[in-house]
């Protein structure tokens, strides 16, 4: 069976045995993680993001430094940011993204300052910098990442700001449409709020 395949079904198997036995889930993940640090990288990755999206942070990030990515790979990158949310590792997580040779783009890199700002607690006074830091960003950031990053803050509830990114691309040829769509849902959203 080809690794994406074998790797599927490790990670139904897993499942099945945690709801067979939810005292056994954190035994399970880290098993997991230790198995998937001699995997190659892809399905490394994927199992990575898998102990990630499933609540297990510290499996995840303990799958990621016995990986040792390189540097750069990005999706490396953004699944130990991951892993440190779930961790609430403010500190490292604010580290790391400031690191000279960190991969992700400006405007990701202001984006994930700013979730980590917020989640952290910070006082409205930095946040309000963090936003501003992702509007700069964003007007020399390419379409796709202004995208993304409007799509993330509409999710996290951030619709003002999200509205402020969708405007950068009303026109353009590709995300024009959905960015316009962004738009009529935000503007939605903010009508509701002030209606309650």
């Amino acid at each position: 069976a080809p690794a994406e395949s074998r790797t599927s079904l490790r990670l139904a198997e897993v499942r099945l045995m945690m709801a067979l036995d939810p005292q056994q889930r954190w035994a399970l993940a880290s098993t997991l993680a230790n198995e998937a640090a001699t995997a190659p990288m892809a399905d490394g990755l994927r199992i990575c993001r898998w102990l990630n999206q499933n609540g297990f942070p510290e499996s995840a990030l303990h799958l990621h430094d016995s990986v040792a990515p390189p540097a750069d790979d990005r999706d490396w990158f953004i699944a130990r940011l991951d892993a440190l949310f779930g961790m609430h590792d403010w500190a490292e997580l604010n580290r790391i993204l400031k690191m000279e040779d960190q991969p992700l783009p400006p405007l990701m890199q202001a984006l994930f300052l700013y979730r980590a700002d917020r989640s952290a607690g910070k006082p409205e006074e930095d946040l309000s910098h963090r936003k501003e830091e992702i509007v700069v960003a964003a007007r020399s950031a390419q379409a796709r990442e202004v995208l993304y990053t409007a799509g993330n803050l509409e999710l996290a509830g951030e619709t003002e700001l999200a509205i402020s990114l969708f405007r950068f691309l009303q026109r353009n040829d590709q995300f024009g449409l959905s960015a316009r769509l962004g738009l009529v849902r935000d503007a939605r959203i903010l009508q509701h709020q002030r209606h309650e």
